[in-house]
Formats: structure tokens, C-alpha cells, sequence
């Protein structure tokens, strides 16, 4: 019973070691804490990582992308003013951020 509880304690942690990787910080880079691009999302998603560890998933209200990088920090910002930093993704950045401005109440 125990060895089987050690072999899921490292299979866990073997998981969340591509997190690292891929999520918080390039592969040369020391363990970075703060929040970073999700590659793979067209900068609408973005990572919380704790010491290299990504400890929470996040997703940009609409109208906007996350502006950061891998292992760098950033915001949610109106799509038309952010470029994704995001690796193969198209660029998102037009000349009039207006367009994506949040309809008041009345």
C-alpha cells in the first residue's frame, strides 16, 4: 500500500514537471513565480506559477488576450491593442482598440 501511494506521489509529480516546462519558464530558466503565457491558447489563457510550478489555469474575460510571455508576466488586455507572444499564433494587434471596448448598462 505504501509503495503504491509512492508511486503515485511521483507519477504526480512527474506530471507536473512538464507543466514547469512548458508553462512557467523556458527550459534554461530558473523557477519563476508569478503568472505566464499558456502556449497553445492564442494568449487566451495564462498560467499562475509558484516556483516553477503552475498552480493555477486562467482564462481572459472576451474581447481581451493576455499580454505576457513564458516566464514573463503580463495582463488581459483589449485584443486589438495586445501582441500574443504565443509561439506559431498569428499576431493580434489592430490600430483601434475602440472595437473591442465593453458595451455600457443603460
Amino acid at each position: 500500500m505504501l509503495l503504491h501511494l509512492a508511486s503515485l506521489v511521483i507519477a504526480t509529480l512527474a506530471a507536473r514537471v512538464d507543466a514547469v516546462e512548458s508553462d512557467c519558464q523556458l527550459e534554461t530558466a530558473p523557477a519563476y513565480t508569478g503568472f505566464s503565457l499558456k502556449l497553445g491558447t492564442g494568449c487566451t489563457e495564462y498560467v499562475h506559477c509558484q516556483n516553477g510550478i503552475v498552480a493555477s489555469n486562467n482564462t481572459c474575460p472576451t474581447g481581451t488576450l493576455y499580454n505576457g510571455e513564458v516566464g514573463k508576466g503580463g495582463i488581459c488586455n483589449w485584443a486589438g491593442i495586445v501582441e500574443c507572444k504565443d509561439q506559431g499564433e498569428v499576431e493580434a494587434t489592430t490600430s483601434s482598440p475602440s472595437t473591442y471596448a465593453p458595451k455600457l448598462a443603460s
